[in-house]
């Protein structure tokens, strides 16, 4: 018994070493939303728990918990040029990438009213276990939107206007964070975000820069017959 349980203790500390019995990544699509449990002090605020379960956020909150990035807006216009995030619902109205919500933020001002005051990058972020076939991430965003991992930025590669995608390959089966990052430095400057998946496939080129490559090679191979007709 006493070595059964010895086994047991070694299989769990396994498990949780390799991150097999991590928590995995939740509501990529932002779908989790759900206005109507979790509204903030006014109409037309919601909670983090409401709007966006699952993830951290960034920027710097009011005096008494109420500032503009602890509430998710819904329906309600930001006034001044500090930081803020907004749940676009389709059945309200609002342009959204897929599916019923997408998530919006804008980086801005530490203090809503100073231009002067410190420069406060908007995010959204999320730790959990990267599946172990992973090879790329993919999701949907508009406007200045960076992806970093563990702190280090991804280059993305637009698969459509709206689509892009980026290797996580070095990433799979790791606890990671990614972390979605809006990089304008100007105050309301959104970006939208959605529909956030791993992938099995490879990231592929774009056709500008599979073309570009293919134009190289052709360049190269041109110089090298040149080179063996003048020998």
């Amino acid at each position: 018994m006493f070595q059964l349980r010895q086994c047991l203790s070694l299989t769990a500390l396994l498990l949780c070493s390799t991150g097999l019995w991590a928590q995995s990544f939740s509501n990529l699509d932002f779908e989790a939303a759900n206005p109507g449990v979790g509204p903030g002090p006014v109409p037309g605020l919601l909670s983090w728990a409401a709007a966006a379960p699952g993830w951290s956020h960034g920027g710097i909150g009011g005096s008494g918990g109420n500032g503009d990035i602890d509430f998710v807006y819904q329906d309600l216009p930001h006034v001044g040029i500090s930081p803020w995030y907004a749940l676009l619902d389709r059945e309200a109205g609002s342009s959204v990438l897929q599916g019923r919500y997408s998530l919006s933020f804008a980086s801005g001002h530490a203090s809503s009213l100073d231009p002067g005051s410190a420069w406060v990058p908007a995010y959204l972020s999320q730790t959990a276990l990267i599946p172990l076939d992973t090879r790329s991430v993919q999701w949907l965003g508009t406007g200045p939107l960076q992806l970093l991992v563990n702190g280090q930025a991804l280059t993305g590669v637009a698969a459509s206007p709206n689509a892009w995608a980026a290797d996580l390959s070095a990433y799979a089966g790791q606890i990671a964070e990614l972390r979605f990052q809006n990089m304008a430095l100007s105050p309301q400057m959104p970006v939208t975000l959605d529909g956030i998946a791993f992938s099995t496939a490879a990231v592929v080129p774009e056709p500008a820069s599979v073309w570009l490559l293919l134009g190289g090679l052709a360049g190269l191979m041109g110089i090298q017959r040149r080179r063996r007709a003048g020998l």
